[in-house]
């Protein structure tokens, strides 16, 4: 998170001959400027790093062609210092980054600039502080200033608009993920009471064994049916007279005899 402050807020206390003008290009429309080299300006800040932004006069200014400036920035009397020398161009360039400091330690903090050589302008428009140290560098993300200043207490959440024609909503895969859980879980308690009741069944089916509740089967003897052999006796005194039929091989044409055979 960060705050913009202006070049006319009172966290900037300048020394020595400064000028403002206005410019719709540059941040809220101003910025301060001067070409001389006993101008300097101190910034008093709360946070962990601070980022210096300024205008670049064009080539056609009121300093020598080519000339840019020269400034020195230094963060809490430190005994190391940063330069920086613009390079103009044929047009002017706003908004263009003259520092950044290293990330610091939270609180409060002082950034003295001090305009270096007699030629060409040095055009100050703002300053961004972080208020929370960027993860993992040194170095704090680009941040398009805001026209709005917050405190430090304050807690911000950017939401970005999904492009137009590119809507995406979480709520099917969510509805389908929960109604397969409960299918999923409904299968699972259903095995478990299946496998218990089985279990029950296959326990009580021992139960009664061990205590002698189930009655043994005992196969019925097969009833024999009661057969009355009855026997054909001839009494060798009865006699039956049998009438055979000639042989095959007579002559058709002999008669049959009266001889009988008796059978005893």
């Amino acid at each position: 998170m960060s705050i913009t402050l202006d070049d006319r807020d009172t966290a900037f206390a300048y020394t020595g001959p400064w000028a403002k003008m206005a410019a719709d290009s540059d941040y809220d429309g101003t910025s301060t400027w001067t070409n001389l080299s006993v101008s300097t300006v101190n910034i008093s800040f709360t946070g962990v790093q601070i980022t210096v932004f300024g205008t670049i006069a064009p080539i056609d200014g009121t300093g020598l062609a080519g000339d840019g400036p020269t400034t020195f920035y230094t963060v809490d009397n430190s005994s190391t210092k940063q330069s920086y020398t613009a390079v103009q161009q044929a047009d002017a360039q706003y908004r263009q980054q003259f520092f950044q400091s290293e990330v610091l330690s939270s609180g409060n903090h002082t950034l003295q600039i001090q305009y270096l050589a007699n030629t060409g302008e040095y055009i100050l428009d703002y300053a961004q502080i972080a208020i929370i140290a960027p993860t993992g560098s040194t170095s704090s993300p680009t941040v398009v200033p805001s026209t709005t200043i917050i405190s430090p207490t304050t807690t911000v959440s950017a939401i970005s608009s999904p492009a137009s024609g590119h809507h995406s909503s979480p709520t099917i895969p969510i509805v389908v993920g929960v109604v397969g859980g409960l299918i999923f879980i409904g299968l699972i308690i259903n095995g478990v009471i299946m496998w218990r009741k089985r279990k029950s069944r296959a326990e009580q089916i021992r139960l009664d064994v061990s205590a002698g509740n189930v009655t043994p089967f005992h196969p019925e003897p097969l009833q024999t049916e009661e057969r009355t052999i009855s026997t054909f006796v001839m009494s060798r005194e009865t006699k039956s007279t049998i009438h055979l039929p000639p042989p095959a091989y007579e002559n058709s044409d002999s008669q049959p005899t009266n001889d009988t055979h008796v059978v005893a």
